[in-house]
């Protein structure tokens, strides 16, 4: 069985991904007509790449359809051998992120990604 690029199961229904071509949309309006991307056999969810999505929006930009939702410009702190910034408000308060909880980071091929880490559950036992 040949998988997609990047992906060999759908993790949205675990169905098998396969590489197909498929447009970029933005609501109604087709902004990129044809990539090739991987998609599901199954459930039909399509995936892009980062590079792929920067450019969408980048184009969907320019025709002034698109604007990035929060963006903001931060300057490093060092603290030990490590470089910290620090997360604006508005978009701690849109991934309802507070003190103390974690995080994931990965590098990019555009930059670097924070997203919210999955919740576990402690069990506190007595």
């Amino acid at each position: 069985m040949m998988g997609g690029k990047y992906l060999k199961r759908c993790p949205v229904c675990g169905g098998a991904v396969k590489r197909a071509r498929a447009p970029y949309l933005m609501g109604r309006v087709v902004i990129e007509p044809e990539l090739e991307v991987d998609k599901c056999a199954k459930c039909g969810e399509e995936f892009y790449t980062a590079e792929q999505v920067a450019r969408a929006q980048e184009k969907a930009t320019k025709l002034g359809i698109w604007k990035p939702w929060l963006e903001e410009e931060r300057e490093l702190k060092q603290i030990g051998g490590s470089l910290v910034v620090s997360i604006p408000r508005a978009m701690a308060k849109s991934l309802s992120l507070a003190p103390k909880e974690k995080v994931k980071i990965k590098l990019t091929g555009q930059g670097i990604s924070i997203t919210k880490s999955k919740k576990s559950t402690t069990v506190r036992g007595g």
